[in-house]
C-alpha cells in the first residue's frame, strides 16, 4: 500500500472565514490515505510499474541470483518497511535449500556429464520461496542481503540500466560483497549512510508519514528534521495534531531542500494554535520556494505585530502570496496597517499586483491627508492600491500641499490623479498606452498646479472636472501633445465670469469631441469664439441626458465638416446643439453616414462666394423652396428686381449677411436629412414632437429594439392600438394571472384622481394610456430612463409589457410635475416604485401614496411593502421586452 497526501478542499480566501480560512485541528485542507500502488498515477510515482514488477517477482523465487538481488534493491530503496504486528519465523536461507545441484567438470570428465552415457542425478525438488516477508524485518533483510553479497556488482549494473544512480551503493561495494558489515540499502541509497552497527531507529509516526519525503538528503539533515519533529511534539496528543502532521508531511513532500528547513524553523516559532494555519498557508501560496532572507523574517515578525486574530489567516495568505509574487514587504504591510486603523472589507488584498515604496512615514503622511480631506475607510484602501498601481503617484500626492485648497476641491483634485488612468479590461497594447499616458501626465504636474492655483476658488472644482474630461478623452501621446495645450487654454477661459462655476465636466466632454477633429489653426479659432457660444453650450448641457447625446452627434459633424462645425458654433450654437442631440440618438456608424449624405448636398458643395450675386441668389432659392430658411434679405431681392438701388457698401454688407446666414439654411437641411433617416421605413411625420421622440428612442437603444420596432409598425401603419394587449405573450401572461385578467380594464385605464395640494393647487394623478407619452416617462423628469439616459431601454419595456404602467401627476396647466412606475409582480402584488424627480415635494409623494392604496384596492391586489426580511424579493418579468431596469420598490418614505 502507498500513503498518499491529497487535497480535501481548496482555499477560498474571499469567502472563507477570515480568521481561519476554515482551517482548524478538526478540518484541514489535506489528508493522508492508504492507496493500492496500482491506483497511483505515473506522474505521482514514476517508479510505480518497476516497483510492482519487482514486488511480484519476489513473491515466487526459486533461485537467489543477481536478478533476485536487483528486484530486492528496487523494492528496498523505494519503500519503507513497517514493523509487523506480531513476530514471525522464516526458513533459514541455507545454500542446499536454494541452490540447484550441478555436476561440475573434473580432470577425467572435463565436459562433466555431457557426451557420456552417464546420467546426472536428478536435482532435489526446490520449493519456491516468497521473499517479500524477508524484507519486512531488518534481521531477515540483512540475512538475505548477506547471502546475495557475491551478486552485488551484477545487480548494480542492472540498477544503473534501469535509471538509478548507484554511486552511493558502489562506493561501499567491497564491504558489502565480503559480508563484513550490516548494510541497509535504503539508508545508503537515499541518505548515503553506512554504519558498522545497528541503524538508528526512528519514531513510528516520523517513519510512517515523513521519512519517505526526505529521500535524497544526507542523514545529518534528516536528523535536523527529526529534531523539528520532536519540537512539534507530534508523539503527544496525536489525534489533536493529526491535521498539522498531514500539512507538515505535505510540505516535505513538495520540497525538502534547505529552504524548507528554514521555513520549518519559522513554523516552530509560531504558537501551537497557529501552526496548522501558518503551515497550510505556506503550502498554498508556495512561498516555501523562497529563501528566508532577514528581510522576510523581519517582515513576518512585523506582520504579527500589525495583524490581529480576526483576519489572521486571510491576511497571512495575502501577505505570503504578495511576497511570492514579488510585491515589496513594506507595501503590503502598509496596506495591513491602514486596514487595522480604518477597518473595511479589504477582499482585494488577495488580488494585489501593484507595488511601491511605502514606509511608515508615508503611511503617517497619508493619514494626515486623509484626516484633512475626510477619507472614508474605503478611500484609504483605494489610495493605497492606486499608489501601487501607478508608478510615481505616491510622490505626486505627498508633494502637493493639500491644505492650500478647500476640502471639497482637494478631494476632487486627489481623485483626478487617482482615477485618470484605467487599466481595467484593457489589452496589453492598451495597458502600455495607458502607462505612456501616465508618464505624460506626470510631466504636466507643474502646469496643472499652476492652472489650478491661478484659478479663483469658486471655479477650481470646475477646472478639475474639465481637466479630468480632457485627460480622459485622449489616450495616444501624439493626441495629448496636440490637444492638451488647447484644452488648458479653454479651461482657463471658461473658469471665470460670465461662465458657470460648475458644469460637471459635460461642457468639456463636448468640446473634446469637437476639438478632436480640428486642425491647430481651427482650434485657435474655436478658442476665440464669442462668450455667447460657450454660454449656449453650458445651457445645452443643463440636462445630463442631453449632455450624453450632444457629443455623439457633434463628433459626427466635426469629423467630416470641421470648419462648418466651428462657424456654426460661433454663429448658430443653439441650432448646432439641437441637431447634435438629435443626431446623437443614432449609433456612431449611422450618424456618420447621415452627415456624409448631408456633406454631399449641393448647399454644402457649392461655394456661393465664387458666384455673382444674382446667380448665388438663384441657387439659394432653388435649394430652399420655401421649406428651409432663406438667408437672402428683402433689400437684396428688391435690388435684384430693380426696385431699389444700393450702394456698394450696402451690397457688400448684405452679401456678408447672406454668407453668414446660409449656415442656418445648411443646418435646416441637415436637420431634414437627420429626420428622414430617423423615420426609417415608417410613413410618419418626424417633425411632430411625439413621433420624433419615439423615433429617437428607437435609434438610441440596443435592448428591446426589435419588439419596439414591431410595436411602432403596428401602431403607426396598422393603427392597432390593442397590439400590446392582444399580443400572444401578453395573453399568455394574463392566463397565468387570473386576478389581473378579471380587472384588466381597470389596470389598463387606471382611475383618475384629483387632489388639492398646498402650494401646488389642483393636481391630477392619472395612469397614462397614450403609448408615446409613456415613452417620455424618463424624458419628462430627466431620469436615466429618458432619451439619452443609460436606461432608456427600460422606458420602452414599460410601454411593451402590460404588467407595467406609469402614473403622471399634472398641474392645472397640464404640465407633468412627477411620475411613478407601477407593476404587477408574479405573486400578483402591486409594486410601486420611487417618485421622480427625487426632490419632489413631500405633499406630492403623499398623494401618490394615497393613489397607490386606492388603485391596489380597486384591483383587489395587495400593495407590496418592502421590509428588511423581504429585501425586494418580488419578481417582475419581461413579457414582450428582453430587459428592463428594476429601480427597487418604493419604501413609501415621504421625506
Amino acid at each position: 500500500m502507498a500513503l498518499v497526501s491529497r487535497v480535501l478542499r481548496h482555499l477560498d480566501p474571499v469567502n472563507d472565514a477570515r480568521a481561519t480560512l476554515g482551517i482548524d485541528s478538526n478540518l484541514g485542507l489535506y489528508e493522508i490515505i492508504e492507496s493500492p500502488l496500482e491506483l497511483l498515477t505515473s506522474s505521482l510515482f514514476p517508479q510505480k510499474d518497476a516497483l510492482i514488477a519487482s514486488w511480484n517477482y519476489l513473491s515466487c523465487v526459486d533461485e537467489l541470483n543477481a536478478d533476485t538481488l536487483f528486484h530486492i534493491l528496487v523494492v528496498v530503496i523505494n519503500t519503507i518497511w513497517e514493523p509487523l504486528e506480531s513476530e514471525f519465523t522464516l526458513p533459514n536461507l541455507s545454500p542446499e535449500n536454494i541452490t540447484k545441484q550441478v555436476i561440475k567438470p573434473t580432470a577425467a570428465n572435463p565436459r562433466a556429464y555431457k557426451g557420456t552415457k552417464y546420467k546426472p542425478p536428478k536435482p532435489k525438488v526446490i520449493s519456491q520461496l516468497d521473499l517479500r516477508l524477508y524484507l519486512c524485518e531488518r534481521k531477515y533483510q540483512n540475512q538475505l542481503l548477506l547471502r546475495l553479497g557475491k551478486y552485488w556488482m551484477d545487480a548494480l549494473v542492472q540498477l544503473e540500466k534501469a535509471g538509478y544512480n548507484v554511486s552511493s551503493l558502489s562506493s561501499k561495494i567491497s564491504s558489502i560483497t565480503t559480508g563484513t558489515r550490516n548494510f541497509d540499502p535504503y539508508y545508503g541509497f537515499n541518505h548515503n549512510l553506512y554504519i558498522p552497527g545497528e541503524y538508528p531507529a526512528l519514531p513510528i509516526i516520523f517513519q510512517r508519514y515523513l521519512w519517505f519525503s526526505l529521500k535524497g538528503l544526507l542523514w545529518a539533515v534528516v536528523t535536523d528534521y527529526l529534531s523539528v519533529y520532536w519540537q512539534f511534539e507530534l508523539d503527544e496528543n496525536f489525534e489533536h495534531k493529526q491535521q498539522f502532521l498531514f500539512a507538515f508531511s505535505r510540505l516535505l513532500s513538495l520540497q525538502n531542500n534547505h529552504y524548507t528547513w528554514e521555513w520549518c524553523q519559522i513554523i516552530v516559532q509560531q504558537p501551537e494554535s497557529l501552526r496548522l494555519i501558518f503551515t497550510t498557508v505556506v503550502i498554498e501560496t508556495q512561498i516555501y520556494s523562497l529563501n528566508l532572507t532577514d528581510l522576510l523574517i523581519s517582515g513576518i515578525e512585523r506582520f504579527h505585530q500589525i495583524v490581529g486574530e480576526t483576519d489572521y489567516a486571510y491576511k497571512l495568505y495575502c501577505f505570503f502570496l504578495a511576497v511570492k509574487n514579488g510585491i515589496s514587504i513594506d507595501y503590503i504591510l502598509a496596506g495591513f496597517k491602514l486596514s487595522a486603523l480604518y477597518p473595511y472589507d479589504y477582499e482585494q488584498f488577495v488580488y494585489i499586483d501593484g507595488d511601491c515604496y511605502f514606509s511608515d512615514i508615508v503611511v503617517d503622511k497619508l493619514i494626515q491627508i486623509g484626516n484633512y480631506i475626510g477619507f472614508s475607510n474605503w478611500e484609504f484602501y483605494s489610495i493605497w492600491g492606486k499608489f501601487g498601481e501607478l508608478d510615481g503617484l505616491i510622490n505626486i500626492i505627498l508633494d502637493i500641499n493639500w491644505q492650500d485648497y478647500e476640502k471639497d476641491v482637494a478631494a476632487k483634485y486627489l481623485n483626478f490623479y487617482l482615477y485618470i488612468i484605467d487599466f481595467c479590461d484593457k489589452t496589453e497594447a492598451e495597458i502600455c498606452e495607458q502607462k505612456n499616458k501616465w508618464k505624460f501626465i506626470q510631466r504636466q504636474i507643474n502646469l496643472i498646479e499652476t492652472l489650478l492655483r491661478g484659478t479663483a476658488p469658486e471655479y477650481q472644482t470646475k477646472v478639475i472636472e474639465d481637466l479630468r474630461q480632457y485627460y480622459w478623452y485622449w489616450d495616444k501621446i501624439e493626441e495629448l501633445n496636440l490637444y492638451i495645450p488647447f484644452a488648458h487654454l479653454i479651461i482657463k477661459r471658461l473658469a471665470q465670469s460670465p461662465f458657470a462655476t460648475d458644469t460637471n465636466g459635460d461642457v468639456a466632454w463636448i468640446i473634446a469631441h469637437i476639438v478632436n477633429y480640428l486642425k491647430p489653426q481651427e482650434c485657435q479659432t474655436f478658442i476665440n469664439a464669442p462668450d455667447a457660444s460657450f454660454l449656449s453650450l453650458e445651457q445645452a448641457c443643463r440636462l445630463e441626458n442631453d449632455a450624453r447625446l450632444i457629443p455623439k452627434g457633434i463628433a459626427a459633424i466635426s469629423k467630416q465638416l470641421s470648419t462648418f462645425t466651428i462657424q456654426c458654433f460661433i454663429d448658430f450654437p443653439n441650432k448646432l446643439f439641437k441637431l447634435g442631440k438629435l443626431l446623437g440618438s443614432f449609433s456612431k456608424p449611422v450618424a456618420l453616414s447621415v452627415v456624409k449624405i448631408f456633406s454631399q448636398h449641393p448647399i454644402m458643395t457649392k461655394n456661393i462666394a465664387l458666384l455673382p450675386l444674382q446667380e448665388a441668389c438663384d441657387f439659394i432659392d432653388s435649394q430652399c423652396n420655401d421649406q428651409f430658411s432663406n438667408p437672402i434679405p428683402r433689400k437684396i431681392r428688391d435690388y435684384l428686381r430693380g426696385k431699389i438701388s444700393l450702394k456698394e457698401g450696402q451690397i457688400n454688407r448684405a452679401w456678408g449677411l447672406i454668407k453668414k446666414n446660409i449656415q442656418l439654411t445648411q443646418l435646416d437641411i441637415l436637420e431634414n436629412t437627420i429626420l428622414q433617416a430617423l423615420k426609417r421605413e415608417f410613413d410618419v411625420n418626424p417633425q411632430q414632437e411625439d413621433i420624433k421622440h419615439a423615433l429617437a428612442m428607437l435609434g438610441s437603444i440596443d435592448d428591446n429594439f426589435r419588439p419596439f420596432r414591431k410595436f411602432l409598425k403596428a401602431y403607426w401603419e396598422n393603427n392597432d392600438s390593442n397590439y400590446l394587449l392582444n399580443h400572444p405573450l401578453s395573453q399568455s401572461w394574463l392566463k397565468e394571472h387570473p386576478a389581473i385578467a378579471t380587472k384588466i380594464d381597470i389596470w389598463m385605464q387606471g382611475i383618475a384622481c384629483s387632489y388639492l395640494v398646498e402650494e401646488f393647487g389642483t393636481i391630477e394623478i392619472k395612469l397614462e394610456t397614450q403609448p408615446l407619452e409613456v415613452l417620455k416617462m424618463g424624458t419628462f423628469v430627466g431620469s436615466c430612463l429618458g432619451l439619452g439616459g443609460i436606461c432608456s431601454y427600460s422606458a420602452v419595456a414599460v410601454l411593451l409589457n402590460i404588467n407595467k404602467q406609469v402614473l403622471y401627476a399634472r398641474n392645472q396647466k397640464g404640465t407633468i410635475i412627477a411620475r411613478q412606475l407601477i407593476a404587477i409582480s408574479e405573486a400578483q402584488e402591486l409594486v410601486c416604485f420611487s417618485i421622480y424627480p427625487h426632490n419632489i415635494h413631500t405633499h406630492i409623494k403623499s398623494i401618490f401614496y394615497e393613489y397607490n392604496i386606492m388603485f391596489a384596492d380597486a384591483l383587489g391586489l395587495t400593495l407590496y411593502q418592502d421590509s428588511p426580511d423581504k429585501n425586494n424579493t418580488y419578481e417582475i418579468v419581461n413579457i414582450i421586452s428582453q430587459s428592463w431596469w428594476d429601480d427597487d420598490a418604493w419604501d413609501f418614505n415621504l421625506s
